[in-house]
């Protein structure tokens, strides 16, 4: 590369531009930054662009933004004062001072300038909006949450380190007089390098069940930390859409167990995991802000990894059968085939399997409710095998009128229901599910129909338990 020599300077457009050099790099007044005291505030801006002049004036403006930050006037500054700034490097006003200023071509006819500014602390606040005593008083607060953040992450906690960042990032970024370690670009930096530090790993696969182990860790360090307690987002996709979303957190061995919720219908799915990031990044609405959140989402979509597998549904290839055994309030059996083959088209539809609604004569079905209970169902399922000797798992469903009330005000009848769910597997003999608290309620004029909607509400509650059981549990 050709370097001009750093003395050399000319003039473009009434400007002094230097050629930048490679060697030398920047001054020290502004490889070295002042940090802003009680008693004098420092600012540091630059630019850049294609012609000089422009780029002068773009950090002489980026510094009068952030004097208009700084002071909290959302009047803005007056108009007078860029002038004033523009032509002596100072306003007088608040006692501030361009006190360095240089213009340098770089490469590809890239003009950057930067400056160095100061005034006085005491002058400078009269003016605004915002007490010394405050700025002290708030960045003494910054101070404490980035020392907690700074231990957080020497723990190995990354994920509360990362919080604490923001958080500490979420108050600095209306006071940029801050500088230093407490300053808002100091914070978002140290928070971004948290984000992408981190690694995620995916072991312990099980492609047809759907379910595996993630690992989250750090990538420096010797024994490259785990990263516990943090806050996984997990975006389930099914044929390319995003279907749902929750959120998982790492234990104190960093890892979290996925096994999926989705309809297991031999559909290609995936899993992707990233850093779930909390809300209080939508707070920052300052440009800066904002681009530090975009910077931020960018780190973690960089980091997102990914799961595929094709779900096997277990049940679908199985025959399966239903009992349902309705009864009134007295106990007495309710013969009504078409309310039985609703529930049995409905814990079809959301299984994807198909049952085979098993009738059972009268002596069967004259149970006492009260007394059904998983080991009762099992003394009597000899009796139901009877009735049913093709079918691999039975689903038994009791379900019972608890009590009808009448509404006076509106003359209609209000009846509430209990029912208790038993999955049995026939060839082991045992009880794989169970739900015994399932209830419902119906209100209608005619009280028949008030029964069938209390025992419809029973039939939805049952059928989404069941197909959780079978999406997540059923092996």
């Amino acid at each position: 590369m050709f370097l001009l020599p750093s003395c050399q300077t000319y003039k473009v457009q009434g400007v002094e531009v230097i050629p930048f050099n490679n060697i030398q790099g920047y001054p020290l007044w502004w490889q070295n930054q002042e940090e802003s005291t009680p008693k004098t505030l420092y600012f540091y801006e630059r630019a850049r662009g294609e012609n000089p002049y422009l780029v002068r004036l773009d950090a002489i403006d980026k510094l009068l933004n952030t004097l208009v930050e700084s002071l909290h006037d959302e009047n803005g500054i007056d108009e007078r004062y860029r002038s004033e700034l523009i032509t002596t490097y100072g306003i007088d006003d608040l006692a501030l001072k361009i006190t360095n200023i240089s213009v340098y071509l770089h490469p590809y006819n890239t003009y950057e300038c930067i400056l160095k500014a100061e005034c006085n602390a005491n002058i400078f606040y009269s003016e605004g909006k915002v007490s010394l005593d405050e700025i002290i008083q708030i960045e003494s607060e910054i101070n404490k949450i980035r020392l907690d953040a700074k231990s957080a992450y020497r723990d190995n906690n990354d994920y509360e380190a990362l919080l604490l960042y923001i958080k500490a990032a979420g108050m600095a970024e209306s006071y940029p007089i801050i500088s230093g370690s407490n300053s808002f670009e100091e914070l978002t930096e140290r928070a971004k390098r948290i984000v992408k530090n981190i690694y995620f790993t995916i072991f312990g696969v099980d492609e047809t069940g759907g379910s595996c182990y993630v690992l989250l860790r750090r990538k420096v360090g010797i024994i490259h930390p785990r990263v516990k307690g943090a806050e996984i987002l997990c975006t389930h996709i099914v044929e390319r859409e995003d279907v749902s979303r929750e959120v998982y957190s790492t234990d104190d061995r960093g890892i979290i167990s996925y096994k999926s919720s989705m309809m297991a219908d031999d559909k290609i799915e995936s899993a992707k995991f990233k850093l779930s990031l909390p809300y209080q990044l939508d707070l920052f609405k300052t440009e800066k802000g904002k681009t530090f959140v975009k910077e931020l989402k960018a780190l973690t979509d960089k980091n997102e990894i990914d799961f595929s597998y094709v779900r096997e549904n277990t049940l679908k290839d199985k025959t399966s059968s239903v009992v349902i055994l309705l009864q009134d309030e007295n106990g007495e059996v309710i013969k009504d085939s078409s309310l039985k083959m609703e529930f049995t088209s409905l814990i079809s539809a959301v299984t994807e399997t198909e049952f085979k609604m098993i009738t059972l004569d009268d002596r069967d079905e004259g149970i006492l409710f009260e007394g059904v209970n998983e080991d009762s169902v099992l003394k009597d399922l000899e009796r139901y095998k009877e009735s049913d000797k093709d079918n691999e798992y039975m689903l038994i469903f009791f379900v019972k009128v608890d009590e009808v009330q009448n509404i006076q005000r509106t003359s209609e009848r209000a009846v509430s229901t209990r029912g208790k769910l038993y999955f049995y597997d026939k060839t082991n003999e045992e009880i794989l599910y169970k739900n015994e608290d399932i209830s419902g309620v119906g209100v209608n004029i005619n009280e028949y129909d008030a029964i069938k909607n209390s025992f419809r509400m029973c039939f939805e509650f049952a059928s989404k338990s069941f197909q959780n059981f079978v999406l997540v549990d059923f092996e």
